[in-house]
């Protein structure tokens, strides 16, 4: 009975620190997220862009490919716009 009792506060235990640390991990992808600028201060702040009629380029690179996934999920509204060239992250979007 101490057996099945300790086996259950375990399975317990584990589950409340897998949630946890999915969590965490939740958190840190979205502080990251929050760390990119938003297009309007990435264009400012872009010369490549500035001087553009057709909107953004990668500051590291030049190109204007440019490519935007969710976050989390293909149906995330927070949004990453990333170079397809050199694959940095530039700037972040909510849809």
């Amino acid at each position: 009975m101490k057996l099945i009792a300790a086996l259950i506060i375990l399975g317990l235990g584990l589950m409340y620190w897998s949630v946890k640390l999915k969590q965490q991990k939740r958190d840190r992808i979205h502080r990251g997220w929050l760390g990119l600028p938003v297009v309007d201060k990435y264009n400012q702040r872009n010369p490549l862009s500035r001087n553009s009629r057709n909107g953004s380029a990668c500051c590291y690179c030049g190109s204007r490919s440019i490519r935007q996934f969710g976050l989390e999920a293909r149906n995330d509204q927070r949004r990453v716009h990333a170079c397809n060239h050199c694959n940095a992250n530039l700037y972040r979007t909510y849809r």
